[in-house]
C-alpha cells in the first residue's frame, strides 16, 4: 500500500520528475514508461520521504557535478547511483528509517512488526524504542566517522531527518550546521532551508549550546548565505523560506521584505514579458506557496498592500481548488489589513465566506473561531458565513475551549450579529469564569460591554474576577514565576478602554490595577492605542479627580497615577517621531480638552503643528472639537487659531451651499 500512495503521488507530479507521463484523469495512477523513469521509481518509492526527494535530488546533482570535472557524465552519473561509500550508507539508513516511520505509523524500527493490542504493548513499546536508540547511536557514530566528506545538501538532509525522527543533539546539529556554509561549500537550497529549520524549530531553546554556537549566533552565520543566493532559491522554496522565517523569534524584518522585493520584482519581470530568469517552477503559484507567503508575512506584520494584491490575483482564480485550512488562514492574513471597504479585499472576503461555506462539514472549532474573529476584523457581517457557524454552533459548544467561545461571542458582538445560541454561547461564557485567560475573559468582557443592556450583578462579577487576576498576577511575581504572555500591553488596554467606554468605574482597586500595570508598558503603545490609551486615563482622571480628598486613599492614588500617565502620554507627542494616525489627533484633543488637562496644551498644538497640512481633509465637527478643546487648555497660539477658524469657516460655507436647496 505505501508503495501505490507513494507512486500516485510522485505521478501526479509528472512535471517535476516524469515529464512524458501520459495525461490521464485526475486520481489515476501514472505508470513509469520509460526507463529512466523506472529507474528513478526504483530509487525512490519506499526508501525517501516524499517531502525530501527534491533535496535527495539536489545532492545527486550536486555530487555529479562534482565528478564531472575529472571524468565524463555517464561515468559520474553511475558512479554517484551504484558507488557505495559511508555517507551513501548513513543517508540512505536514515532516509528508509524516516519512510518506514511514516508508512507505518508508527516508531521507526518496527517496519514489519504487526502491533497487538496485548497487555504487552508496554513492552513493545520499549523494544520500540531501544531500536530507535540503537540505530540513532549508530547513524551517529557513522556521522562522526564521514563528517569531512559531508557536502551542505548531506548534512541538509541528515538534520531532516533527525527533526523527522525526533532526535536532538545540539552539538552535533549545530556542527552540521555550520558545515553546510562553511567557506568552499557549494549552494544548495535546501540544505540551507533544512539548517535554518533546525534552528527556529530545534535550537532555539537550547540551554545545552555553548557561546559560540548560541541559536542567534547561527542564525546569523546562516540568514547571509540565504540573502545572498536568494534568487537562486525556487518559489516554492521561497514560501517554505518566508514560513520558517515567520516561525522565529529573531529580527528578520530586513529577509522578509527583500523576498517580498525579489517576488514582486520578479512578477514585475513577467508581466513584461521578460521572463528568461524564471524557470516554469517559479510561475507556478500552488495552494502551499500562496498560503505560506501570505500567512507567514501577515504573521510577521510584512503587510506590503502590492505583495498581498498580487497573491489576490492568484487566489481568485484557483481558491475553489484550496482545502478549508487554507482558505481560513488567508481569512486570518487579509484580516491584518483593517476594514474591507477601506483596504479593498471586500470581494475576496466574500468569494472567500462562499468557498468556506461549501465546505461547511469540514470546519473544525479552530476554524470557526479564526473565519469568525477574522470576518470581525474586517467589519464584514457575512449573514450566511455567519448563520453557517451558529447552526454549527449547538453541536460544538460543549468542545469549545474558553479562548474559542470568547473569540466567537466578541466577533458575534463586533458584527452586531444577532446569534439563535446567543444564550447558550454566554452560558458557555460565564459559567465558570474562573478558567478563563486574561485575553479570552477580557474579549468576553469587550463583547458585554457592546451589548444593549448591562446590570450590576454581571458587571460586578466580572470586575471581581479581574480584580482576582491581578491579585494573583502580584503574588506570582513575588515568587518570581510570572510569564510575560499572562497580561499582554494589547489586553491592559482593552479592559480599561471597555471599563471606561461602558462607565464601570465603581472598582478603584481594580483601576489602580490596571494603571500601575500600564504605566510600565506606556511606550509600547503606538498610533490609534494612544489615542485609546489617553480618551480612558482622562475619563478616570477627570472622574476621580472632581471627589477625591487627597488623604493618601485609593481614589488619591488613582488620581496620582492617572496624572503620571497622562503626563508621559504628552512626553510622547511631543516627540517628532511619534506615529500618531490623522484622526487619532481629533480624540487625543477632545479627552484632553474634556478633562481640562492643561499640562497637555503645549503637546496638542506641537501635534496639531504636525498635521497642519492635513487639517484640510477634517470635518467641519472635527475642526470645531480642536477649536473648543485648544480654548478650554487655555492654548495661546493665535496663528494656529487663525488657521483652524479659518478652515472651519470654509468647511462651514461649503455645508451650507451643499445643504441649500435648489429654487
Amino acid at each position: 500500500m505505501a508503495r501505490t500512495c507513494h507512486t500516485a503521488t510522485l505521478y501526479n507530479l509528472r512535471g517535476r520528475y516524469f515529464s512524458n507521463a501520459p495525461n490521464l484523469p485526475f486520481g489515476e495512477i501514472y505508470h513509469p514508461r520509460q526507463t529512466k523513469e523506472k529507474a528513478l521509481q526504483a530509487q525512490i518509492v519506499d526508501k525517501i520521504p516524499f517531502d525530501m526527494v527534491d533535496a535527495w535530488l539536489e545532492r545527486n546533482e550536486i555530487a555529479v557535478n562534482t565528478k564531472l570535472e575529472y571524468m565524463p557524465q555517464q561515468f559520474a552519473e553511475a558512479r554517484v547511483k551504484y558507488a557505495s561509500n559511508p555517507v551513501d550508507f548513513v543517508l540512505s539508513s536514515l532516509l528508509r528509517h524516516c519512510t518506514q516511520s511514516i508508512s507505518e505509523g508508527a516508531s521507526p524500527g518496527v517496519c514489519n512488526r504487526k502491533r497487538r493490542k496485548t497487555n504487552n504493548s508496554r513492552q513493545s513499546d520499549f523494544c520500540d524504542k531501544t531500536e530507535k536508540k540503537r540505530f540513532i547511536d549508530g547513524a551517529v557514530d557513522k556521522i562522526a566517522e564521514c563528517f569531512s566528506e559531508l557536502n551542505g545538501a548531506e548534512c541538509g538532509i541528515i538534520l531532516k531527518c533527525f527533526v523527522k525522527l525526533g532526535y536532538k543533539n545540539p552539538q552535533l546539529q549545530a556542527r552540521l550546521i555550520r558545515k553546510t556554509v562553511e567557506r568552499g561549500q557549494i549552494f544548495t537550497e535546501y540544505g540551507l532551508l533544512s539548517a535554518l529549520n533546525t534552528i527556529v524549530d530545534c535550537l532555539h531553546d537550547s540551554s545545552s549550546l555553548d557561546d559560540v554556537d548560541t541559536p542567534q549566533r547561527l542564525f546569523d552565520s546562516v540568514s547571509p548565505a540565504i540573502l545572498k543566493n536568494l534568487r537562486k532559491f525556487s518559489l516554492k522554496s521561497l514560501s517554505i523560506l518566508v514560513n520558517i522565517l515567520s516561525r522565529s523569534k529573531f529580527n528578520v524584518s530586513r529577509y522578509l521584505n527583500e523576498i517580498c522585493n525579489l517576488i514582486l520584482s520578479e512578477n514585475l519581470s513577467l508581466k513584461q514579458g521578460d521572463d528568461s530568469n524564471l524557470t516554469s517552477e517559479k510561475k507556478e503559484w500552488s495552494e502551499n506557496v500562496v498560503h505560506f507567503i501570505a500567512n507567514g508575512f501577515s504573521r510577521k506584520n510584512i503587510l506590503n498592500k502590492k505583495l498581498f494584491d498580487f497573491l489576490e490575483e492568484h487566489i481568485k482564480p484557483s481558491c475553489h481548488n484550496y482545502n478549508v485550512d487554507t482558505l481560513v488562514s488567508l481569512c486570518n492574513a487579509y484580516s491584518k489589513f483593517g476594514p474591507a471597504n477601506d483596504s479593498g479585499y471586500l470581494e475576496l472576503y466574500c468569494l472567500l465566506a462562499k468557498k468556506i461555506i461549501a465546505r461547511k462539514n469540514e470546519l473544525t472549532n479552530r476554524h470557526i473561531c479564526v473565519v469568525a474573529n477574522a470576518f470581525s476584523k474586517v467589519l464584514v457581517c457575512h449573514e450566511h458565513l455567519l448563520s453557517v457557524i451558529d447552526r454549527i454552533l449547538p453541536i460544538r459548544v460543549d468542545s469549545l475551549d474558553h479562548r474559542q467561545a470568547s473569540m466567537i461571542i466578541h466577533a458575534f458582538g463586533r458584527l452586531k450579529y444577532k446569534s439563535d445560541n446567543h444564550v447558550l454561547l454566554w452560558n458557555k461564557c460565564t459559567r465558570m469564569l474562573e478558567g478563563h485567560s486574561w485575553q479570552s475573559l477580557t474579549m468576553i468582557f469587550q463583547a458585554y460591554t457592546k451589548g444593549e443592556q448591562l446590570d450590576d450583578v454581571t458587571s460586578r462579577t466580572f470586575c471581581q474576577r479581574f480584580y482576582q487576576l491581578f491579585l494573583s498576577l502580584d503574588e506570582s511575581k513575588s515568587s518570581g514565576t510570572t510569564k510575560a504572555e499572562n497580561l499582554q500591553p494589547i489586553t491592559l488596554l482593552s479592559l480599561v478602554y471597555s471599563l471606561v467606554k461602558s462607565r464601570i468605574l465603581f472598582h478603584t482597586e481594580l483601576l489602580l490595577m490596571i494603571a500601575n500595570e500600564c504605566i510600565k508598558c506606556l511606550n509600547i503603545y503606538k498610533g490609534d492605542e494612544i489615542a485609546n490609551l489617553t480618551y480612558a486615563f482622562s475619563k478616570i482622571y477627570s472622574k476621580y479627580n472632581a471627589t477625591c480628598d487627597k488623604s493618601g486613599n485609593s481614589d488619591s492614588q488613582l488620581v496620582e497615577i492617572s496624572h503620571k500617565i497622562l503626563l508621559n502620554i504628552c512626553k510622547i507627542l511631543d516627540d517628532p517621531r511619534a506615529d500618531i494616525p490623522t484622526f487619532s489627533v481629533v480624540k487625543i484633543a477632545k479627552a484632553f480638552g474634556d478633562s481640562s488637562f492643561i499640562p497637555a496644551v503645549s503637546s496638542i498644538i506641537n501635534l496639531v503643528r504636525r498635521n497642519i497640512l492635513l487639517l484640510e481633509t477634517f470635518s467641519y465637527s472635527h475642526i470645531t472639537i480642536l477649536i473648543n478643546s485648544l480654548s478650554t487648555l487655555g492654548a495661546h497660539d493665535a496663528d494656529l487659531l487663525t488657521i483652524l477658524q479659518s478652515i472651519k469657516h470654509r468647511k462651514g460655507t461649503k455645508t451650507k451651499i451643499k445643504n441649500t436647496p435648489e429654487i
